[in-house]
């Protein structure tokens, strides 16, 4: 087996992914420009692979009607997506997201003849924070969550709009896109809520081998110590930086680089849980997601208050300056993966050579 057949071309990785599947989950670290253009400019390429979905984590199913209206339609409307996105969560304020709605309706305007629309699916409900307190009890959790355990319902949504053979790429934040459990205490927003299993894993149980899982680029050291059972190597992040010197993607499973101690650990502790690796550039070379000034134009602050998600971890902004310099924070990916980031760090690699 040649380097050249394991690594390849982020985009021909993904494509090819859906030649042997029918279901590929991308496993994001949330709001990263990076990766979100990349899913952008690969929608015509789905489609003309046989993709007819882009389902998405950010977005309420009770606004699934409008949006295939929005997509399908004569024209765009900006203020429209905004405000859908505004209905899911009040806070995601960033630009590449609704580039997605844009990028999708721009493609149905041109599809070829005789095809099928390519639409975005909703695939979360609209929570209700209003009356949260930032207490983290079930029965606060419960009625934030009120249509119950969010990845039982996000993949019941992918099993209702799915038929036969139909095609769907998934974009979601790491740990949902897990088919198997990371590690035996799971915890996310609704962590007290009894909520067993990922999307990933739904899925897996539904569609068997029919669902692959892949893992875009992004700090591994916090998913390995939820694993408090490995040992984790050194630096693992700067480990397959080194590795790796230009985009690829590749199965984990596949790399003929077992003999080395510290790759052996990295991924083969990551091919437990990831089918494939996308790789499109170091961290220091990521681009956070850009703030959308416009989000709130046609919004009430008060509705940011009354719906702001997870007040414990993130406390309500005090006023609009007070918003817009979390959501700012939020994409400073220089801050965010400052403990990652190792300076001076050469890309060296006889891989692709």
């Amino acid at each position: 087996m040649t380097h050249q057949s394991i690594f390849n071309h982020p985009k021909d990785y993904l494509l090819q992914a859906f030649k042997q599947h029918d279901v590929v989950l991308l496993a994001e670290d949330h709001a990263v420009k990076t990766h979100l253009d990349f899913v952008k400019d690969v929608i015509p390429d789905l489609h003309a692979a046989g993709v007819s979905y882009l389902a998405m984590e950010f977005g309420a199913s009770e606004d699934q009607d409008t949006l295939n209206q929005l997509l399908t339609g004569k024209t765009f409307d900006k203020n429209l997506a905004r405000t859908l996105m505004f209905h899911y969560n009040v806070r995601w304020a960033y630009k590449e997201y609704l580039d997605l709605y844009e990028a999708v309706w721009r493609f149905n305007q041109i599809r070829p003849k005789n095809t099928p629309p390519f639409l975005l699916i909703n695939m979360s409900y609209i929570f209700d924070w209003s009356d949260y307190n930032g207490v983290r009890t079930a029965e606060n959790l419960q009625r934030v969550f009120h249509k119950g355990p969010i990845d039982e319902y996000r993949a019941n949504i992918i099993m209702d709009i799915k038929q036969a053979d139909e095609k769907v790429l998934i974009l979601t934040g790491t740990v949902h896109a897990l088919k198997h459990p990371l590690a035996q205490s799971q915890s996310t927003s609704e962590s007290e809520l009894p909520e067993t299993k990922w999307l990933g894993e739904y899925l897996y149980e539904a569609y068997g081998d029919r669902v692959t899982n892949l893992l875009f680029h992004q700090p591994l050291e916090p998913l390995m110590e939820m694993v408090t059972q490995k040992q984790i190597p050194p630096s693992p992040t700067a480990f397959v930086e080194q590795l790796l010197s230009k985009p690829a993607g590749f199965d984990l499973k596949k790399l003929p680089i077992h003999h080395d101690r510290n790759s052996h650990n990295v991924f083969d502790f990551f091919a437990q849980f990831f089918d494939g690796y996308l790789y499109l550039a170091p961290l220091h070379g990521c681009t956070g997601a850009t703030v959308d000034k416009h989000f709130l134009d046609e919004q009430s602050f008060s509705d940011v208050l009354s719906q702001w998600p997870d007040k414990d971890w993130t406390p309500a902004p005090k006023n609009e300056k007070d918003y817009w310099q979390i959501i700012s924070d939020y994409v400073d990916l220089k801050q965010r993966y400052r403990n990652y980031i190792e300076p001076g760090i050469e890309m060296k690699s006889k891989q692709f050579e």
